[in-house]
């Protein structure tokens, strides 16, 4: 499975099983094996649990490593929390999506490090400190085909950041679902020793680099801008845009406003400007409006200077060590 962007539509239009389906077909899922299943098939053995469930139907597969469930129940308590998130999915909140994908990646991170603890409760401190850096190894895999890589790179912050990669050599896609990724590598200490022949691992290399490089940068990009529009902007913009022709303001000045005020802001602003109109509503004093606007819109000039001076340099491909990599093979 391979990273893809889902929008609030496709959110939105998730209204029976076939839409569910259809969304795990459109992240790379194979569902052209759907099969029911009977609670006591999955360890549902509960008779009370079982006379709740309606239907239970595996909809979605990634070759064994992950199976997608959809149990339909005869009824739902839904838990407050719920009705909370989907209310900010309606109102166009993007910080849901952030805000799950965050659950998400605790989760993998759980199962990483349960696999972590096992190793070094079985004495593996030495064998890890021990090991050199570039080293590598393959093994067998099911439904597998490609080259894991695993790079480090220092933090503006301190510390060190981990890029786990995994390059598929049937269609050259990259993946870094790091759960994927850890289902794919997992093996015993007795998992015998495969390295296929015919890869060009250095091409890979350089690949994967490219990979980790344009995702920072994208990740960056996507910190420092601004999600969404506040409607207060656009009732602001309206409100100027109603005095572009009155003889005492200066038209030049009020389209620069109204283009300041119509691109995504910080959300700071978009406060002020919902009491700048509820000023305005009350006493139409349009220059004092303007006033303001103009105020904030030099402040946002002057914290762009200063987000600019602060800004973290950009990776280079320098900066990347490689760790270890590990071949697939089927």
């Amino acid at each position: 499975m391979f990273d893809k962007e889902i929008t609030r539509q496709q959110i939105q239009s998730l209204n029976d099983i076939e839409a569910i389906t259809a969304l795990f077909a459109y992240l790379g899922y194979d569902t052209n094996s759907r099969i029911q299943q009977a609670p006591a098939n999955l360890g549902i053995t509960s008779e009370t649990v079982q006379r709740q469930i309606k239907r239970i139907e595996r909809i979605a597969d990634q070759q064994g490593l992950l199976s997608v469930y959809l149990i339909e129940m005869t009824s739902v308590v839904v838990h407050p929390q719920s009705f909370s998130t989907l209310r900010r999915i309606r109102d166009e909140d993007n910080s849901v999506i952030e805000e799950e994908e965050g659950f998400i990646e605790l989760a993998s991170n759980e199962f990483l490090l349960q696999h972590l603890r096992q190793l070094l409760e079985a004495g593996g401190v030495q064998m890890l400190e021990e090991l050199p850096d570039g080293i590598h190894s393959g093994l067998n895999k099911p439904g597998a085909k490609g080259v894991f890589l695993y790079f480090v790179a220092p933090s503006h912050e301190g510390g060190r950041l981990h890029f786990w990669r995994y390059y598929d050599l049937r269609d050259g896609r990259i993946m870094d679902n790091r759960y994927l990724i850890a289902n794919y590598i997992h093996c015993d200490k007795e998992t015998p020793r495969v390295i296929p022949g015919g890869v060009d691992i250095f091409a890979i290399q350089e690949k994967v680099i490219e990979h980790i490089l344009k995702s920072e940068e994208e990740k960056k990009a996507i910190e420092a801008a601004p999600k969404i529009i506040d409607p207060a902007q656009q009732l602001v913009a309206t409100a100027i845009q109603e005095y572009l022709h009155h003889p005492e303001m200066d038209r030049n000045e009020l389209v620069s406003l109204i283009g300041f005020i119509s691109r995504p802001l910080p959300r700071i602003y978009g406060r002020k400007l919902r009491e700048f109109y509820k000023e305005f509503s009350g006493n139409k004093d349009i220059a004092a409006l303007v006033e303001k606007v103009r105020k904030i819109k030099m402040e946002s000039g002057k914290e762009k200077e200063v987000q600019a001076q602060k800004r973290p340099q950009t990776m280079k491909k320098e900066d990347l060590h490689l760790i270890c990599f590990d071949y697939l093979s089927t």
